[in-house]
């Protein structure tokens, strides 16, 4: 059975992502959907954790997140920026890639991602109105995780 994002893509006729580590990709989407609610920094991070704790299903911490219109809309941005429901401009939709394949593989049992996850965002991620189309740039979304990486790609070199 698909996890409960890719269900929700499914049902919305849309073709999930299976390039990703199905745990990872439901860990990374919780934690989108606590910053687009609003948890940021600490507090989200610690969101997250009590949830994915508190889970039903460990695998997929999105399983016991009840939807009501606030969090199905919230899903519904996790899931357009991420790039499934609407066509964004090509830098926009690259930085979203290598954003996802900077975080989502290894990311339910990474704490040092989700640490950084919660702590790059900026407050657009949630204020921001549910139309793509009013989206400045990826980076009014994120401070610079680029900027954040580098010491651990020079690690890995």
């Amino acid at each position: 059975m698909p996890s409960t994002f890719r269900a929700f893509l499914q049902s919305k006729n849309v073709q999930p992502n299976q390039s990703f580590n199905e745990r990872d990709e439901s860990y990374f989407v919780a934690a989108l959907l606590m910053l687009r609610l609003g948890f940021h920094d600490t507090l989200g991070h610690a969101a997250l954790d009590a949830v994915a704790t508190l889970a039903d299903d460990t695998d997929d911490p999105l399983a016991s997140i009840r939807g009501g219109p606030e969090t199905t809309n919230a899903l519904i941005f996790v899931s357009t920026f991420m790039c499934f429901f609407k066509v964004k401009p090509r830098s926009f939709m690259q930085a979203v890639q290598e954003f996802n394949q900077y975080f989502i593989p290894g990311f339910a049992d990474d704490v040092g991602k989700r640490i950084q996850l919660f702590g790059l965002v900026n407050a657009a991620f949630s204020q921001a109105l549910m139309d793509a189309s009013e989206w400045p740039s990826f980076e009014s979304f994120f401070r610079s995780w680029e900027e954040e990486r580098k010491p651990q790609l020079a690690e890995q070199s």
